[in-house]
């Protein structure tokens, strides 16, 4: 193992560290065995504990030498049996099936998507909203601009007319003004 830490070391609660190396030594109940795994698969900590248990467990497979059992160890046995009073047969009752594991509906692994995705829909539709408002805004302002062409260059035409009946006005004044002109001209080679 290249990791200097003890199995064990981000455990606070002595049970769960107690759990998983016990599970990691194949001495867990299958009740034991399944709170375990979940514990395994809902925390990656506990997954790293249990992975560094087994191979601690492994290595203590192949570690200690083999010893051989003291002659006198299996008569001191036999003798403690033959004295001991007799234990009827075991019943060998069979094993309650265990459940069949049942998948996890799709759905439920989708269930933190959705307040993103109502969200997003939100965002969508008022993003939908402004932008029909702002057309119907930019029609108006539309509509409203060509009145106003129309009114300005409705104008124009008439200053353009004024200024030509001005100009028509100022021929006048110039041709009756050379008009009495000449008449006073007249009125002093007369006089």
């Amino acid at each position: 193992m290249n990791d200097a830490r003890s199995p064990g070391a981000q455990f606070p609660d002595d049970n769960q560290e107690n759990d998983i190396a016990t599970h990691a030594l194949g001495a867990t109940d299958a009740g034991e065995r399944s709170a375990v795994e979940a514990l395994a698969a809902a925390d990656p900590a506990a997954a790293a504990e249990l992975a560094a248990y087994r191979r601690l467990v492994e290595i203590m497979h192949y570690s200690a030498p083999p010893v051989a059992a003291p002659p006198a160890l299996e008569a001191t046995l036999r003798a403690a049996l033959e004295g001991a009073p007799p234990v009827a047969a075991a019943v060998v009752a069979p094993l309650p099936r265990p459940p069949a594991s049942q998948p996890v509906p799709r759905g439920r692994s989708w269930n933190w998507l959705w307040p993103a995705v109502a969200a997003s829909a939100a965002v969508i539709l008022l993003l939908f909203g402004l932008n029909l408002w702002q057309m119907g805004r930019i029609a108006t302002l539309s509509a409203e601009n060509a009145t106003l062409q129309a009114q300005l260059t409705d104008r124009d035409a008439l200053i353009a007319q004024h200024a030509a009946q001005l100009t028509e006005l100022d021929q006048q004044i110039a041709t009756q003004a050379e008009s009495l002109d000449a008449a006073q001209a007249q009125a002093v080679d007369l006089g």
